[in-house]
C-alpha cells in the first residue's frame, strides 16, 4: 500500500492506489468468507507473442472493424440530426414565445385604453352614478 501510495505522488495518478485498496478488500473478504488467500502475480512472465491470424480470420477482423466505423459514423450523424432538430425547434420556440410577449403587450395596452374609456364614461354617465 505503501509503494502505491509513493507511487500516485509520483506520477499522479490514482489508479495504483485503487488497484491496492481493491486488491486488500478482496483478499479481506475472503479471509472473512473462510477462503484461502489468494495470491496473484502480475508481472509478466513470457513477452506476448502475437500469431499469425489466417485469412479468414482477418477477413472477420476487417469486416468488424468496418461495421463499427459504419456504425460509428451512423450514430455521429444520428446526434447530428438530433442537434440541429432540437435547434429548429428551438428556434421555433423562442420565435412564438416573442410573438406571445408582444401579443400579451398588445392586449395589455388595449385593455388599459378601454379601462381609461370606462373611466372617462363613468363619470358623464347616468347609470354610473347608481353604481356608485
Amino acid at each position: 500500500m505503501v509503494a502505491a501510495a509513493l507511487e500516485v505522488l509520483e506520477t499522479g495518478a490514482l489508479t495504483p492506489l485503487i488497484k491496492e485498496e481493491l486488491k486488500y478488500t478482496i483478499q479481506s473478504r475472503r479471509l472473512a468468507a473462510g477462503k484461502q488467500e489468494l495470491t496473484v502475480d502480475l508481472t509478466p512472465t513470457t513477452p506476448r507473442r502475437h500469431r499469425q491470424m489466417t485469412k479468414e480470420e482477418e477477413n472477420r477482423a476487417y469486416k468488424r472493424r468496418t461495421q463499427n466505423r459504419e456504425a460509428a459514423q451512423r450514430f455521429r450523424q444520428r446526434q447530428k440530426d438530433e442537434v440541429d432538430r432540437l435547434m429548429k425547434k428551438s428556434m421555433r420556440l423562442e420565435s412564438a414565445n416573442t410573438t406571445l410577449r408582444a401579443e400579451v403587450r398588445r392586449l395589455n395596452v388595449e385593455k388599459e385604453q378601454l379601462l381609461g374609456t370606462l373611466q372617462s364614461h363613468l363619470r358623464v354617465c347616468p347609470m354610473g352614478m347608481l353604481t356608485r
